[in-house]
């Protein structure tokens, strides 16, 4: 069994320690995630576009050299790889500039899905840069159906990046995601992510997460708030955990490697033919939500994404 995780992989121009200078480095939330599962010592692989330029050279050699299995990317000869420069503030918090426009990973459309994927894995991982272009929104949701035909678990980071989505895009931005809401089993969001979709439905936080929890689909919801308490909830009720406390360097990939320590305790528990229901129940949520806290805690202290995922 293992996970698949779908959509970007690119490269992060982060601030490196002379002022006005910046370091390229791995990147992309699902590549991330990929790359932590992998870490963590369980099966992933990566499902995208990826360019044959060099950066998308140095992208398969660091996802592969870590573990990810990339047999089902689809290499994009003619487009570039995409970039985001990214700016830290005192306290480690990003903001972000994308170079995207005509990117490999923009260009992934449903022909490059290849069916054969879905038979090998357990969990299907996405995040909502991969909604923002017609065509990749489209693959997104065939992507989507080939997981639940195949019986897949589907995790959804929200991961809302306003600026990549134009004034027009923007106009589909809320349904797009309620969309992937409606058909996902696990959904992770941070607090200014949750209100904001709130805010778009009208409604409280609380509400926007009860209306979840009555879809057909949806298990799980998590909202995280940096080192703030993170709190889940299920159809039963809802879970508090408190993340360790540390000095954050760097917190890109952070919500990635606490969703990839929680998919991976998922993993285990699947392997061992426990079932996700049995995940769900209150003693065995509460140790996996422990050891994603750890996991983003630990990602924090390390500068870039790939080099800061934790492994056993």
């Amino acid at each position: 069994m293992a996970l698949m995780s779908f959509g970007e992989a690119l490269i992060d121009f982060l601030p490196a320690d002379k002022p006005g200078e910046f370091k390229a480095c791995a990147g992309g939330a699902p590549a991330n995630v990929a790359v932590a599962l992998a870490c963590l010592g369980h099966n992933s692989f990566f499902v995208g576009g990826m360019s044959a330029d060099a950066m998308g050279d140095f992208l398969r050699h660091e996802m592969a050299s870590r573990g990810v299995n990339l047999d089902y990317i689809a290499l994009i000869n003619h487009a570039p790889t995409s970039l985001v420069l990214v700016t830290l503030d005192s306290h480690g918090e990003r903001s972000f500039q994308f170079y995207r426009e005509g990117g490999a990973d923009a260009l992934f459309s449903g022909e490059h899905l290849r069916i054969e994927a879905f038979k090998y894995a357990s969990i299907f991982h996405f995040c909502s840069n991969t909604l923002t272009h017609l065509s990749l929104n489209e693959a997104t949701w065939q992507a989507l159906e080939l997981a639940h035909k195949h019986h897949l678990i589907v995790s959804f980071d929200v991961n809302l990046r306003l600026s990549l989505w134009s004034e027009q895009q923007r106009t589909h931005l809320f349904a797009r995601v309620m969309e992937c809401v409606a058909r996902s089993h696990i959904i992770k969001l941070a607090s200014e992510e949750c209100a904001y979709l709130a805010g778009q439905a009208g409604c409280t936080e609380a509400q926007w997460i009860a209306q979840c929890l009555t879809n057909d689909c949806t298990e799980l919801v998590v909202v995280t708030d940096g080192g703030k308490p993170v709190n889940a909830y299920t159809r039963h009720g809802q879970l508090c955990v408190t993340p360790p406390e540390v000095t954050p360097v760097d917190t890109t990939g952070a919500g990635d490697a606490f969703i990839a320590g929680l998919l991976a305790n998922l993993d285990t528990c699947l392997l061992q033919g426990d079932g996700f229901a049995h995940w769900l129940g209150e003693e065995t949520l509460q140790q996996a939500l422990v050891q994603a806290c750890a996991n983003g805690a630990k990602a924090c202290q390390i500068k870039g994404a790939f080099e800061a995922m934790p492994a056993y």
